[in-house]
């Protein structure tokens, strides 16, 4: 019996109650579909978070300064449930909202004394986000670093960034050199890969391909890569088309839970194998992005949900919405959950 139907039985069993396991991590964004506000009431995050800890160990937040209530609320819970956060300070363009990070990572590491939290991640895809340069990232990670020693602490701070970034620019060098480890995110639908194999010739699953991305980065860095994002779309257009730079063609990347099923389990499997970190993103369906940040980015998707619609008003993505583990009324979907 191979590795990967040991995980599709274990899964299978989870479903009908016989076995439940855990994964490693999975990204939480405590943010609100509602137009008068950003940030979920408390009671929302309350129900999200039990849902998370009956199946993930660890929470990777983005941002600790946008929802501050929310993300000690989290700090709270994690403790009490033996859980860990990995804490993300969502670098941009406002020194302002960069100095309330800080000062969030501040009041959490003094009230927590470093307890529960797994890690700090300065910038998320900085690179293409943003105008702030390689050197401006690392005097960031510089400055939480500083703090933290300042505190007496040992915690480990690194920046995330896209895979493809990660592997052939040339431009983080100094992000590099300031961080302890790097966060790689990598969706392979938006590459316009399958999600069972990546490799049809020979069928490497994807979830494995995934790890082993992280694996080539690490041995580029001689640096600890962990996997800070990666997921599969339940819902939404299909990818890619003729048009999308750097994708596989021909519309092989299909949103639906099975292939999110397989692709979580064949990740936790490849990393239970190598050791390393990841974080499933995300834990619930991002409806509040549709008010926020809707999804315009319709090239070389399917055009059976709204891309390629005659009004621009009605030229709006599906997909970005649907890469949650529960939907985004909190519902788990039927997946399996691998031990």
């Amino acid at each position: 019996m191979t590795f990967r139907l040991l995980l599709v039985v274990a899964a299978t069993l989870c479903l009908y109650g016989v076995a439940q396991g855990k994964l490693q991590g999975v990204v939480y964004e405590p943010f609100s579909p509602r137009s008068t506000g950003i940030c979920l009431d408390s009671g929302r995050v309350a129900k999200d978070l039990a849902a998370i800890s009956k199946v993930a160990d660890s929470i990777r937040l983005r941002s600790i300064a946008t929802c501050s209530e929310s993300t000690m609320a989290i700090m709270k819970f994690a403790k009490k449930n033996g859980m860990t956060v990995m804490l993300g300070l969502y670098i941009s363009d406002s020194d302002e909202d960069n100095t309330s990070e800080l000062k969030m990572l501040s009041t959490i590491l003094k009230a927590y004394n470093g307890k529960v939290v797994a890690g700090v991640v300065v910038g998320d895809e900085v690179t293409s986000t943003s105008k702030i340069t390689d050197k401006g990232v690392a005097r960031f990670i510089n400055r939480a670093k500083a703090m933290i020693k300042k505190l007496g602490m040992k915690i480990p701070v690194g920046t995330a960034e896209t895979w493809n970034i990660l592997e052939f620019s040339s431009d983080l060098n100094s992000t590099i050199a300031a961080s302890d480890f790097l966060c790689m995110n990598m969706q392979p639908y938006w590459g316009g890969i399958p999600a069972q194999c990546a490799f049809p010739e020979d069928c490497t699953e994807t979830g494995v391909f995934v790890d082993q991305k992280a694996a080539v980065i690490a041995m580029i860095h001689n640096m600890e890569v962990k996997i800070c994002n990666t997921g599969w779309p339940t819902l939404g257009e299909e990818c890619c088309g003729i048009g999308r730079e750097g994708t596989l063609d021909g519309f092989q990347a299909v949103p639906n839970v099975g292939a999110l099923d397989a692709f979580v389990s064949d990740v936790h499997g490849a990393t239970k194998n190598s050791g390393r970190t990841y974080y499933i993103g995300d834990a619930f369906d991002a409806e509040w992005k549709r008010t926020h940040v809707p999804c315009e980015d319709c090239l070389g998707l399917s055009t059976e949900f709204g891309c390629g619609a005659k009004k621009k008003k009605d030229r709006e993505c599906e997909v970005a919405y649907h890469f949650g583990l529960h939907t985004a009324e909190g519902k788990l979907k039927e997946i399996g959950i691998p031990e």
